[in-house]
């Protein structure tokens, strides 16, 4: 639906969880189609991860304690660091520069 942005839509039974990154890919317009990307982070994970409201950084955590801010517009990596502890979750609060961890304790 080019008039509205932001989710997906599936036909009848279909399962959006089903649906992959490059069938998208091929169905957007040239210039969104160019800002898909795959991050494989395979050692300390599973990963969460969010974006603040703008959509141009991204936070991400994995289980076993990294995290990491991340520019999107330049895939270029902000901060970094591991805390060696179990974290859930992360979330920007007010804007890039402020984000809480849900650790263990």
């Amino acid at each position: 639906m080019p008039s509205e942005e932001g989710y997906l839509e599936a036909k009848g039974l279909e399962k959006t969880w089903r649906i992959k990154q490059e069938s998208i890919v091929r169905e957007v317009d040239l210039l969104s189609s160019r800002k898909a990307f795959d991050m494989v982070l395979p050692k300390l994970g599973p990963y969460t991860l969010d974006y603040t409201s703008s959509g141009r950084y991204m936070a991400v955590v994995g289980c076993k304690g990294h995290l990491a801010i991340i520019d999107m517009k330049n895939m270029g990596l902000i901060k970094e660091f591991q805390v060696r502890e179990t974290v859930r979750d992360i979330v920007f609060l007010h804007n890039e520069l402020f984000f809480a961890a849900v650790q263990k304790k």
